[in-house]
């Protein structure tokens, strides 16, 4: 069967993947459907068991402090355990036992128990990042991180599912059951994943050298990363780009429901129907847009400003009237819908592949580890911030994350328009 002139950029992408990088996206809808589902009503539920905005900010600032330790521990302990088992161990820690107590919340309490745990998630970005790329061709790195974010936003089109949930049995049960579901679905990657990816050959080399090392060695190794980060012009524009990517999406993840229901007037039942449709437009752009990507910078500048215009038209969208959404709201929504998921369909992979190569694959567990702990740093005051503004008013954090997204759009303009890998 001939294939499509307009789809042979994405044909080509796939040739060739093989080994770890072929099994973590093959699993990676396990994870990202259970993950769809409930996480647009994450705020909705917690509000409903008497959490403020306030609360749900702390909780966010919280989360991204202890990430901040454990990102800097997460180098140490990926390369002393290896990649493939850090990221089994931790998975289970950060996702699994949370998603139980989320499942069986009854209020603050529990939100901050579920939080403490699923701030080890960090270990697992470094470990699943080494996993997932090290044995990979640099020059194939950005197909590979738009095909796993392919994987996941095929898992967004679920998400209606979780709306008619909510719809027949109501927001907490519903909400309950999601995460019940999320618990069984995730358990099952991780094993599964476990099962078919193997050690890398730098995680092997890894192990070894850190059999003979000790704690000095260690901090005087994360010192020479962190001098290597901020003292190459790349590495440091990638890592600032991160941050301000990372504050984005906190704010969207953490506040987006809030928006929708307490600012613009949406009710809960319509939010589910919005992540099929970003889903729809950010896999378009990444079959159709990201193959064809040739200039880096510009590519950025565009993505990064689209995300700008979509948050800026939600915070203005027109009030729900009394019956409903009227056209205008619904307009409005939708089309900042349409524009942030085609800016972060772009930004996303390029950014991530941009950050991989700037790495050296001899030292990424650790020089990963400085980044998200710096990360981190910089980002766990914004949680809380953006909980005070969402207190103050409905709309506010949207008008915060396009303020986040115009410093990236500044920043954007300083990337060189070096050649494009190959994809």
């Amino acid at each position: 069967m001939k294939i499509p002139k307009i789809l042979e950029p994405v044909a080509d992408s796939l040739r060739g993947f093989r080994g770890n990088a072929r099994t973590c996206i093959l699993v990676e809808p396990l994870w990202g459907i259970s993950y769809n589902l409930f996480v647009p009503y994450a705020s909705l539920y917690m509000l409903s068991l008497g959490v403020s905005e306030g609360g749900i900010g702390a909780i966010a600032s919280l989360g991204m402090v202890l990430q901040m330790f454990w990102s800097f521990s997460g180098g140490w302990i990926t390369d002393r355990l290896g990649r493939r088992r850090t990221s089994l161990i931790f998975d289970l820690i950060s996702w699994s036992a949370p998603t139980l107590i989320w499942a069986f919340a009854r209020d603050l309490k529990w939100f901050l128990a579920a939080a403490v745990l699923n701030s080890a998630v960090r270990v697992v970005h470094i470990s699943w990042s080494c996993l997932f790329i090290e044995d990979s061709e640099p020059g194939r790195r950005v197909s590979l991180y738009t095909w796993m974010s392919v994987a996941g936003t095929v898992s967004g089109f679920f998400a209606p599912a979780a709306g008619l949930l909510v719809k027949i049995y109501g927001l907490v049960p519903a909400t309950r059951g999601l995460y019940v579901f999320a618990f069984l679905a995730m358990t099952s990657m991780f094993l599964v994943r476990n099962a078919f990816t193997k050690e890398t050959t730098i995680g092997k080399l890894k192990m070894e050298e850190s059999k003979g090392s000790n704690a000095r060695a260690a901090f005087a190794e994360y010192r020479e990363a962190a001098r290597l980060l901020l003292s190459r012009r790349e590495s440091l524009i990638a890592f600032l780009l991160a941050v301000l990517s990372n504050i984005h999406l906190q704010t969207r993840n953490s506040f987006l429901s809030v928006v929708l229901t307490k600012g613009v007037g949406l009710s809960p039942a319509l939010i589910a129907v919005f992540p099929p449709l970003a889903a729809a437009t950010t896999l378009a752009v990444y079959l159709l847009v990201i193959p064809r990507v040739k200039r880096v910078g510009f590519a950025l500048f565009l993505s990064l400003g689209a995300n700008v215009v979509g948050n800026l038209a939600i915070f203005f969208a027109p009030a729900a009237d009394s019956a409903g959404a009227g056209a205008a709201t619904l307009a409005a929504v939708l089309f900042g819908t349409f524009a942030v998921a085609v800016g972060t369909g772009v930004a996303g992979p390029v950014v991530d592949a941009v950050l991989a190569n700037s790495v050296d694959e001899s030292k990424r567990a650790t020089i990963m580890s400085i980044i998200y702990t710096l990360m981190f740093a910089i980002s766990a005051p914004f949680g809380w911030l953006t909980g005070v503004l969402a207190e103050a008013g409905g709309r506010l954090p949207a008008l915060f994350a396009a303020a986040a997204m115009l410093a990236a759009v500044a920043l954007a303009l300083s990337v060189r328009e070096d050649r494009r890998p190959k994809a």
